[in-house]
């Protein structure tokens, strides 16, 4: 299974969010697409259009324009 994470960039989320991923067992199991480390570099809306994910996980406990963009781009590709 691909799981594609949408997370905003105003925590630690490497330490608090994908340092805890990566330990786990779901990383032998699935594939998990982070954000890469410059995230200005990643186009997420093609990963989406082209439907390369199984299941979209959110982490939404801070505020983030660009989280709320992407999981709009879901919502949108979902219904096409």
């Amino acid at each position: 299974m691909n799981i594609y994470l949408v997370n905003s960039t105003k925590f630690d989320y490497k330490k608090e969010l994908y340092d805890p991923i990566k330990s786990s067992v779901l990383k032998d199991k699935h594939k998990i697409i982070f954000l890469p480390e410059d995230p200005w570099t990643f186009d997420s809306s093609n990963l989406i259009k082209n439907g390369e994910f199984d299941l979209i996980v959110a982490e939404v406990s801070y505020p983030s324009t660009d989280s709320g963009i992407e999981l709009g781009w879901l919502i949108y590709f979902m219904f096409l």
